[in-house]
Order: C-alpha cells, then sequence, then structure tokens
C-alpha cells in the first residue's frame, strides 16, 4: 500500500481515535446546556449559560494511588474551565467515582423497563 493510501485510511481527528478511553457525542447547544447545568450549579457554571456553539462538557475520570489503593476519582470541565459537580456533594472539586454515583443514583430514576412491559 502506497504511503498515501495507507495516511487516507487513518482516523485521525474521529471522535475516539487518539485515544479509546474517550467517548464523545454530540448535541444542540440548549441540551448541552441543560446537561451541563444538571451536573453542576456552581456560580462559575452559571455565569457561563448558555454555552455557545461548539462547547464541551468532559467528565473525567482518573486514578489516583491513595495510600497504595488505586481509586478512581471524578472532575468536571464545561469550556476547559474546571467546574464543582454537583454530584460531589456541591463543594468539592473533585470526588470518588463511588461518592459521585452514589448522589447520582439517588437523584436519578431509574425505570424497571422488565417490570413495566411485563404487565
Amino acid at each position: 500500500m502506497s504511503q498515501s493510501k495507507e495516511s487516507a485510511t487513518k482516523l485521525e481527528g474521529t471522535a475516539g481515535s487518539e485515544n479509546p478511553k474517550y467517548v464523545m457525542m454530540w448535541t444542540n447547544e440548549e441540551l448541552l446546556s441543560m446537561l451541563a447545568y444538571s451536573l453542576s450549579g456552581d456560580e462559575t457554571m452559571k455565569s457561563m449559560m448558555p454555552l455557545p456553539a461548539s462547547s464541551t462538557v468532559i467528565i473525567e475520570l482518573y486514578s489516583v494511588d491513595n495510600s497504595g489503593t488505586p481509586e478512581l476519582m471524578v472532575d468536571l470541565f464545561v469550556n476547559d474551565q474546571q467546574v464543582i459537580p454537583t454530584f460531589c456533594g456541591g463543594t468539592n472539586q473533585s470526588c470518588t467515582a463511588q461518592d459521585f454515583m452514589t448522589a447520582l443514583s439517588t437523584s436519578v430514576k431509574v425505570t424497571d423497563t422488565a417490570a413495566t412491559c411485563s404487565n
């Protein structure tokens, strides 16, 4: 295969091609603003509303070594600015993924579709 043919088949610039640990989704500005505001209501976040086109909301998961035990942490960024996640108690810049998921699960109603569909 020629050099030009090889470079034409690469997925550079495609969502997730640089690092498969990233998941990207596209939506309109109004829905992205609603998502961002539901994840953080701090003053920095409020000052950015409504979000303009090409805005980003990043929920970053990363591992830290906590006394020899790895722990998964969560940070939230809106348009490259770190904001305080609502589900981290509303006062911490970061929290454990476990704390984030616990707080999230208490605020989101998940319908039991199996029970609903069996009726």
